[in-house]
């Protein structure tokens, strides 16, 4: 049966004229969008001050989207606010912050593709936005779509050849490391030692990261050289010393495990960390 009209809102009377009379349109209908805003939030006392706005003014601006997602999602109205965003883009496509309230949405509702690939165009249209491509390489990931997340933040990186935000670099490494992806992860690294910090000391944390691929890679001479800086600053980098630690124990170097687990603890309980080194290098 039929809901009569009576029992019908009034934003829901007219988001479904605005639906009707959108077919087969390609302009967006900006007037009726405005009057659906208004009648959906005005109609609510005390949640929406329209200062300023009314459905005779431009299209709302950014200010306004927050007020409106709560709202209609208390209401289960995601797919009125998702459409009106789109409009709203539709209208104004050079705002960011339309296109990151849209993505956003999108995460809330748990459509992660979407909002990879949301933040992606984001970062494509707005190459000097940081915190798109590492969102959107953070969903992608979540997606189970490793490459595509190495490869928004590749182009990123391709996009700003003479100077890049060195946690993008910092982010890529990670996902390719932990994927056992260490050649490619130490290119990325030394790559940004290259054009970022020439005759500069890249960052410890890159350092580091740098080093345990040397690890990964056979290579221990160079992973211990890049490891000195740790024995001058053992304080203040405990957690770098333990990944260290952590990555010499899984490749079961556990010599090299051992000296840098002892860096955390000092020369304190030194005979117990062998005797506990001896019996996991030497089971019975």
């Amino acid at each position: 049966m039929r809901s009569s009209k009576s029992s019908i809102s009034e934003s829901e009377r007219l988001w479904r004229k605005l639906k009707f009379q959108e077919k087969g349109r390609v302009e967006p209908r900006i007037e009726e969008i405005r009057i659906f805003l208004s009648e959906t939030t005005l109609n609510n006392p005390g949640y929406w001050d329209p200062k300023g706005w009314s459905p005779t003014t431009n299209l709302p601006r950014t200010e306004f989207f927050p007020h409106l997602l709560p709202r209609t999602e208390e209401q289960g109205n995601t797919g009125q606010a998702r459409y009106c965003l789109s409009k709203a883009i539709t209208a104004d496509p050079e705002d960011i912050s339309l296109r990151f309230h849209r993505a956003s949405l999108y995460v809330e509702l748990g459509e992660y593709q979407k909002a990879a690939e949301s933040y992606e165009q984001i970062s494509q249209l707005f190459p000097e936005n940081v915190e798109a491509p590492k969102t959107g390489a953070k969903l992608y990931k979540k997606c189970g779509q490793v490459e595509r997340s190495v490869s928004i933040l590749e182009d990123y990186i391709k996009d700003h050849p003479t100077k890049a935000d060195l946690s993008i670099v910092d982010m890529l490494a990670a996902v390719c490391m932990e994927n056992n992806v260490h050649d490619r992860a130490l290119q990325h690294i030394e790559h940004a030692q290259l054009l970022y910090c020439s005759g500069k000391d890249l960052p410890l944390h890159l350092t580091i990261k740098a080093g345990i691929c040397h690890i990964h890679l056979g290579n221990i001479e160079k992973a211990e050289a890049l490891f000195s800086v740790l024995q001058r600053e053992t304080c203040d980098h405990a957690g770098l010393i333990s990944e260290v630690a952590d990555s010499f124990m899984s490749l079961e170097l556990y010599d090299f495990a051992l000296k840098y687990y002892l860096m955390l603890e000092g020369n304190v309980g030194r005979d117990n960390w062998s005797c506990i080194f001896w019996k996991d290098s030497h089971p019975s």
